[in-house]
């Protein structure tokens, strides 16, 4: 509704429905402390512009004039904050009377009232403080519904609905409470984990007593029902056994603590809460993780913190051994002969029961393998401790589990920084990502820097980086082992699923390419289950799963000795297929209507892979990292066919989604492994689409080589469509050159090509480009007549996309006419096209155009939503030349808006980005802008400097608008300095330039010429 101030006038007005709003108070949220001299006026106008759409809308008469103010004339239940307060407290009210129901259904109705930030296009004082009332009215809402909803038993809704809650003390609280109610005890403390981890960040302060104490009380409910039954259990017979002698009165036979043990402290904490709770039953804390993650070194760590309120201290590496041979170890630790020990299992029981049954225990088991050994081991005396480590997750209901994942890059560049002493050291994290969180590998890295003293973390980072340095090696020496164990005691099936995730280039992979590499599904599911309990894997996403780089090494130092020697190439042939027949399937459900390796059609997928465009596009978006690690490894280990096929098949997906500068490589690749394979088709068809990304990315020298050497191919083997595409290619370059009769002799060479072969596609394409050289020379109705030709084509043919990129040339035609509302229309028609299919570029382009009319319509807010928008997109894609100009747009709206200080930080970020990017792009429009951002702020000679470098930019790339309208900008600062003889020199070369392709700036700048010239003559 209307300009930004007539709607902030609305929301002020609203959020007092009912009651009168003082000019004064109007005045100062609106425009701040320093109003302009004739605010009161633009009050009064604003006030009469919202009462006319108010009108218009059907509601009259609602804004009045009272008490020296305006006032909203509607009840409060007509404003959403308004009803949400009042059935607030109506909820409170039926609480408080134990009507619980219907305090739920209330909530619910006020909860309902909420879609999106409020008042969010406002950034005034006023505007947030707004927003923080109705985020504060909505988290008590929250917390009284699920309150009441506790009561009558709806724990399972409150989960649901408190699920990823932010740290809110009362949230978590509920929480919480939700979650014990369904018997998740320990989310419940992981939720409270994250509570503790937020106030002690943000506030240096513990959650407060009363969530505190649900915390202590949900460990001890939770520990409850794993406590061992000892008590009335009636004892085993033993075997006719001598009276043994006494236990001694302190055994202590607990390993070395570590003497520089860093890191962890969250673990150590929740381990000793829990033993030192333990005073009735044997408290059992099972330690697992991967081999590596300092499993042992905490529970050693663990034992010493506690070890002086025990007397018997005794550890134990179990390992291979099961249970009899571990109960033979204890029992001669606590003086049992070892000629006396029990050759029965129950007998070793029950010995070792008795002999500890009145004592203090803490016991370290290290390294358990199978939990049917950690039973039998555990004393049934209370107040019993059992630390056990494992490294793999065992179902012991038993025990409470801590399991120990790699660290995540700040813990460990904590604890990196904790060993070495060199916590100021920038490369710290580079040292801990390289180590991949593994504590050994990061104590292995220690003790290299303690060698040698006089390296620095960089240059550690970069022998680290190279796999076939000694100091790289150096680590897999040391850390590979505490794999290998693990590793040995897979199964057949998880030996090979886990090779094969070492195989695949890409750390991430998907449950569809491992059961290609494995070749079965079955073994592949059973393998993964398996990984998983051993921790070799984890699953960040649905049958998506991920090994860290160190594993991912050591499991590729594996295949040769595991795998028969053509075993691993027959499993990189399998997933070189699978992505190969994954691109194709989504490159023509995306783009069905594209025309693909010229000359020949290769192998399609039989079924498509995917429902809609949209999910072919996101599919590629999301994996194009991995098809890109795929193509690598397929040119290293020599696939020839795999390494020229893929690239083709991405690069329709690439020109719609980009990035483009990803392609370049690829189909250089391409190019290459086309001309081994002697293929001269393969090799025509990639240069022309690797002379088409040039080409995007402005490289207009490197595109026409690889163009003129795919026009060659073409006529050598006598292929008249793929010549005509290539000059369609080559016409779009010289038109971007400014040689526009050359380039129509090409256009019009491969128009008559395309006619005589019949491609409609083709022919529709040259008709689009054929429009953007007329619209270049200021011949819009030949160039909308080739853009309607172009959008029946397209239609014939059924390409969508390319039909909804015509209503956007026809936009643009518009907007240069000025018919700012025609040209809204067409691109909001296509915006919707490109947006169902999910193209990047398209909805970008769209936006851009969007953007632009709502700043001509005077909207700049719309326009800069749209405009950021577009940013996005062309950021995204790698489309530099567009980036820049949605850049300078942006800036400029921000400038209408008064946000100077935004707007120059945009600009210089656009430039540098710009100048960086090593394309050959304009960079006109965003000098231009910044001109007008240093005029704004007082400096005339900056914004000369500014609008004369525009001038020159845009006349080397023969830009004629962006030549008239920084002649424009000269003129008007000629003006000021009263230099009419200079102003009119400057005006008229504007309308020179503007006159070559004319848009409604020519009109304005002749006004503005005829208006001094009569000022002029008038003067005399």
């Amino acid at each position: 509704m209307g300009r930004p101030k007539e709607r902030s006038v609305l929301a002020l007005l609203a959020y007092s429905a009912g009651q009168p709003v003082s000019t004064r108070t109007l005045v100062r949220k609106i425009w701040g402390q320093d109003p302009p001299p004739a605010v009161n006026q633009s009050l009064q106008s604003n006030i009469s512009r919202l009462r006319r759409s108010l009108a218009r809308a059907g509601a009259r008469d609602l804004v009045l004039h009272r008490s020296g103010g305006y006032l909203l004339d509607v009840p409060g239940e007509a404003v959403d904050l308004c009803r949400a307060r009042g059935i607030d407290r109506r909820a409170h009210a039926h609480a408080l009377r134990g009507e619980h129901r219907e305090a739920v259904d209330l909530c619910d109705l006020a909860l309902d009232l909420w879609s999106e930030e409020p008042l969010s296009e406002f950034q005034e004082e006023w505007a947030r403080a707004v927003r923080k009332e109705c985020a504060q009215l909505h988290a008590q809402l929250l917390g009284r519904w699920a309150e009441s909803a506790l009561v009558l038993d709806r724990a399972a809704h409150v989960c649901e609905r408190f699920d990823g809650h932010g740290p809110s003390e009362p949230h978590t609280y509920v929480h919480m409470r939700a979650l014990v109610a369904e018997g998740r005890h320990a989310e419940a403390i992981d939720c409270f984990a994250r509570l503790r981890a937020h106030t002690r960040e943000a506030q240096g302060t513990e959650p407060n007593p009363r969530t505190r104490d649900l915390h202590q009380w949900i460990l001890e409910e939770a520990d409850a029902p794993s406590r061992p039954r000892t008590v009335g259990t009636p004892p085993r017979a033993t075997a006719a056994a001598p009276s043994a002698p006494p236990v001694p009165e302190t055994v202590d036979t607990l390993r070395a603590d570590t003497a520089d043990f860093v890191g962890r402290q969250e673990e150590i904490e929740t381990l000793l809460a829990r033993v030192r709770r333990y005073r009735k039953a044997p408290c059992v804390q099972l330690i697992t993780g991967l081999g590596g993650t300092g499993k042992t070194t905490l529970a050693v760590h663990a034992a010493h913190l506690i070890r002086e309120e025990f007397d018997l201290r005794l550890d134990v590496e179990l390992g291979s051994d099961r249970a009899d041979v571990a109960l033979r170890r204890l029992l001669i630790m606590v003086g049992v002969p070892e000629e006396e020990v029990p050759s029965d299992l129950d007998a070793r029981v029950d010995l070792w029961r008795s002999r500890v049954a009145d004592r203090r225990v803490l016991l370290l088991l290290d390294n358990v393998a199978r939990a049917e050994d950690l039973v039998p081991l555990i004393p049934g005396s209370s107040g019993a401790v059992v630390l056990a480590t494992a490294r793999r997750s065992m179902p012991y209901a038993g025990a409470g589990g801590l399991k120990l994942d790699p660290l995540d890059e700040d813990d460990a560049a904590a604890m990196l920084a904790g060993l070495t002493q060199r916590g100021d050291d920038p490369d710290l994290a580079r040292v801990a990502a390289i180590s991949c969180g593994m504590p050994i590998a990061l104590r292995v890295v220690t003790g290299q820097l303690r060698k040698r003293p006089a390296w620095d973390m960089r240059h550690l980072v970069e022998r680290l980086s190279r796999k076939d340095s000694s100091t790289r090696r150096g680590v897999e020496r040391e850390v590979f082992p505490a794999f290998a164990d693990a590793f040995e005691s897979l199964s057949g099936p998880a030996r090979l699923t886990f090779l094969c995730l070492g195989l695949h280039p890409n750390p991430v992979v998907g449950d569809e390419a491992l059961v290609e590499m494995v070749g079965d599904r079955t073994t592949t599911e059973t393998g993964v289950e398996e990984l998983l309990d051993a921790y070799f894997v984890e699953e960040v996403g649905v049958g998506r799963y991920r090994s860290h780089d160190l594993l991912r090494t050591f499991a590729q130092t594996h295949v040769p000795s595991t795998m028969n020697g053509a075993v691993p190439s027959e499993i990189e042939k399998r997933l070189y297929n699978h992505y190969l027949r994954l691109v194709e399937s989504a490159d023509r459900v995306a783009w069905p209507e594209r025309r693909r390796s010229l000359g020949r059609r290769w192998s399609a997928p039989v079924d498509p892979c995917f429902s809609t465009p949209r999910a072919a596009r996101q599919w590629f978006v999301d994996h194009l990292p991995v098809l890109e690690a795929v193509a690598l490894r397929a040119t290293r280990s020599g696939a020839l066919e795999h390494v020229a096929r893929l690239p083709l098949a991405m690069a329709g997906l690439l020109e719609i989604c980009g990035p483009w500068s990803a392609a370049e490589p690829l189909l250089g690749a391409s190019v290459e492994a086309w001309e081994e394979l002697q293929d001269t088709v393969g090799v025509a068809s990639a240069l022309l689409q690797l002379g088409s990304f040039r080409r995007f990315q402005g490289k207009r020298t490197e595109a026409e080589e690889a163009l003129r050497r795919s026009l060659a191919l073409w006529r050598d083997i006598g292929d008249e469509g793929g010549a005509a595409h290539v000059l369609d290619q080559i016409g779009q370059i010289r038109v971007a050159e400014g040689n526009h009769t050359r380039a129509f002799e090409d256009y019009r060479t491969a128009l008559a090509a395309f006619r005589r072969l019949g491609d409609r596609w083709g022919t529709a394409r040259v008709h689009t480009h054929l429009g953007f050289g007329y619209e270049e020379l200021g011949r819009a109705g030949e160039a909308r007549a080739s853009y309607t030709t172009a959008r029946s084509l397209y239609r014939e043919v059924g390409d969508e996309r390319l039909e909804a990129s015509m209503f956007l040339n026809h936009a643009r035609l518009e907007l240069s006419q000025g018919r700012h509302r025609e040209a809204k229309r067409l691109c909001g028609s296509a915006r919707v096209v490109f947006r169902d299919r999910n193209d990047v570029l398209g909805a970008a382009q769209s936006e851009h155009c969007l953007g632009m009319v709502e700043r001509y319509l005077g909207d700049p807010d719309a326009a800069l939503g749209l405009l950021r928008s577009a940013q996005r997109g062309f950021w995204a894609t790698g489309d530099e030349q567009w980036l820049a100009n949605s850049t300078a747009q942006t800036g400029q709206a921000l400038l209408d808006l008064g946000r100077n200080e935004e707007a120059e930080a945009v600009l210089a970020t656009g430039l540098e980005r710009a100048h960086a990017c090593g394309q050959d792009i304009s960079l006109a429009s965003l000098m231009r802008v910044q001109g007008d951002l240093h005029l704004g702020h007082g400096r005339v000679e900056d914004a000369e400097r500014s609008y004369m470098r525009a001038r020159d930019e845009a006349e080397r790339v023969t830009d004629n608008e962006a030549v008239g309208l920084a002649y424009w900008r000269i003129g008007d600062l000629e003006l000021g300095r009263g230099d009419h003889g200079a102003v009119l020199a400057s005006w008229r070369r504007a309308a020179q330039a503007l006159s070559v392709a004319p848009t409604f700036f020519l009109a304005e700048i002749e006004v503005k010429i005829e208006a001094l010239l009569d000022t002029l003559d008038m003067t005399g």
